[in-house]
């Protein structure tokens, strides 16, 4: 019998002569392969690394947006927590403001010099109340700018406090202090990082002013006593009023923190699980929001 060759299959093509068994010797026998050319290899690489570094720069724009999102809803929260007890601060601050000019309608300077016509009760009357009005009838242009008014309304208040503490420095200035204190740690914070440095800065002008007050105008056995010897002592209270109003204020600040993170992550959770087809593919590259 002959064994018939078997055809060879139509779509299979036939070995390169060039293709040789591995035994075989000599430059003309082994396998040549087509030249690369080098300035095809540089425009290749330089195409990868242009599209890596497009992508690494549009998700660390994507993150910086994130993370912008993430601080203004942040500094959203923290008013929030604080804006029904700032509200009431300002009802508070015209009512003591009224009461204390009906008591005593003369007039409270509290600097002879400078401003011997200002009375800052008034002042302090009259900026709370536009502070209350702002806050009820235009709360979105006020929450723009709260951290202006919190502090106009401190500072402000601060000079009411002082003027009164001239004129009678029999009350007791050392409980009105300190609950005043723990009352702007609550209704008059906003974001610690940036409002520590103006606290520390507002009781330090504190500090300055009653130790004047007592020197010139304070009770008989402060009067006439050296300015440094009535500093060294409201200096402790000026660092006790301090540590007070910042632990207070980075206590309540965590609360806030913890709460708006848990609310922060359930509405990621509660975007994903939408079906948005953008956002699981942003989830899938680590950039989701």
């Amino acid at each position: 019998l002959v064994r018939r060759a078997r055809p060879p299959h139509p779509t299979r093509r036939p070995l390169s002569p060039r293709i040789v068994p591995r035994g075989s010797v000599g430059p003309k026998d082994r396998l040549r392969l087509p030249r690369c050319d080098v300035r095809d290899f540089v425009s290749s690489i330089a195409l990868c690394v242009a599209w890596r570094g497009r992508c690494v720069f549009e998700s660390h724009m994507w993150t910086r947006g994130v993370e912008a999102r993430k601080a203004e809803a942040y500094r959203i929260h923290v008013i929030e927590r604080a804006f029904p007890v700032h509200v009431v601060g300002t009802m508070l601050a015209i009512l003591a403001s009224v009461v204390s000019k009906v008591r005593n309608p003369e007039l409270m300077a509290l600097f002879d010099t400078t401003l011997p016509w200002v009375d800052f009760r008034d002042v302090w009357a009259v900026v709370s109340y536009v502070l209350l009005v702002c806050t009820q009838h235009a709360r979105a242009t006020y929450v723009t700018h709260y951290e202006i008014a919190c502090e106009t309304f401190a500072w402000v208040g601060l000079m009411a406090r002082c003027s009164i503490s001239r004129y009678h420095p029999h009350l007791p200035w050392g409980v009105i202090r300190f609950v005043t204190v723990v009352a702007s740690a609550m209704g008059l914070r906003y974001e610690i990082r940036t409002q520590w440095a103006v606290i520390v800065a507002k009781m330090a002008t504190a500090c300055l002013i009653d130790t004047r007050v007592k020197q010139k105008h304070g009770a008989p056995e402060h009067n006439g006593k050296p300015f440094l010897e009535l500093l060294r002592v409201e200096f402790g209270t000026f660092v006790f009023l301090t540590v007070v109003t910042l632990v207070t204020q980075y206590a309540l600040e965590t609360v806030d923190k913890k709460k708006f993170e848990t609310a922060w992550a359930t509405r990621r959770g509660a975007r994903y699980s939408r079906g948005n087809g953008a956002e699981r593919r942003r989830a899938r590259r680590g950039d989701a929001r």
